[in-house]
């Protein structure tokens, strides 16, 4: 289970703020060749997804190159047929640094392969861990800016996906948990492939996260990195998504206000994006997201797919 902590976000940019000097230099993993051409070959599917599963076939392949890490699941169909595609990113990042997939991200994935969804998850270029603070913080967060706030990642994860298995175009959507949803409106609003997006619990902005003061510091540290964080906020990049959203929330969420939600919504509809805004009673951050969002929002992706059928 990953989500994100604001405290301890605080803690590390702090340390970054105060400790780092200008002249650290790019990070190693700065922005890369979006080519990822390497055939792909399948591994065992991970026990605890196969027994998830069931007797669900599921082909999995694990990708590795130029720096980029995939996991693709892949439902097995008919020769010729194509299967709509969730791509997904994993939670817990401070939406200033990059995320790598760990074990904990594998329980979402589970319920897109039990309703037929190929599921491409993908690395955020600036991963970082607990341990990570100084320079070295700020070559992950230099990394994670010169891939555009993760979207090189996705769409070479898209790309992939398309080039090498049986994915429906009209049916690429974006989904995500807490940062990761952040991620997800992001990506959608910045790629026109992208045909809907699932969005659970997402924070409306790098300030609100990590604080205004923290903000400014990053900026005298890393010139560019306001505007940026700006420009990543989904309360900013929100308006620019031209396709439906599914907004899922609970009123017990402990990590995001209510009333940070709600503004986003208010953001979608304004800026005329069709939206669904799904609220709950009841429900921490996690919990609510794997109880009762993800079957909702695999509902309205259903729906997405009949209306699509029906014109």
């Amino acid at each position: 289970m990953k989500q994100i902590s604001p405290v301890c976000c605080c803690f590390f940019f702090l340390a970054l703020a105060v400790g780092c000097t200008r002249d650290s230099g790019q990070a190693s993993g700065h922005s890369r060749d979006r080519t990822t051409d390497e055939a792909p070959v399948q591994v065992q599917l991970p026990e605890s997804v196969r027994q998830e599963l069931g007797d669900l076939e599921v082909d999995y392949y694990e990708v590795s190159q130029q720096g980029r890490r995939l996991w693709c699941y892949i439902p097995r169909v008919a020769s010729g047929k194509r299967v709509p595609c969730i791509l997904i990113a994993p939670a817990g990042s401070s939406l200033c640094t990059g995320m790598a997939l760990g074990e904990g991200d594998r329980p979402e994935h589970v319920p897109y392969l039990k309703s037929g969804f190929a599921v491409i998850a993908f690395d955020l270029s600036g991963a970082t861990t607990e341990d990570t603070q100084g320079v070295e913080l700020e070559n992950a967060i230099r990394a994670f800016m010169a891939a555009d706030g993760g979207l090189d990642d996705g769409r070479a994860a898209l790309d992939y996906a398309l080039n090498h298995f049986p994915i429906d175009p009209e049916r690429v959507y974006a989904a995500g948990h807490s940062s990761a949803a952040a991620f997800a409106l992001y990506f959608a609003a910045n790629e026109p492939r992208i045909q809907g997006v699932v969005a659970y619990m997402p924070p409306a902005s790098v300030r609100q996260v990590i604080g205004t003061n923290l903000v400014d510091r990053l900026d005298g540290v890393i010139p560019g990195f306001a505007a940026f964080a700006e420009r990543i906020s989904p309360s900013n990049c929100s308006k620019d998504i031209r396709c439906p959203v599914f907004l899922f929330g609970s009123k017990q969420d402990e990590v995001v206000p209510l009333a940070e939600l709600d503004h986003l919504h208010q953001t979608l509809r304004a800026a005329g994006v069709p939206v669904e805004y799904v609220l709950v009673d009841k429900g921490d951050h996690y919990g609510a997201m794997s109880e009762q969002g993800i079957p909702a929002g695999i509902q309205w992706l259903k729906g997405l797919r009949e209306s699509a059928a029906q014109n």
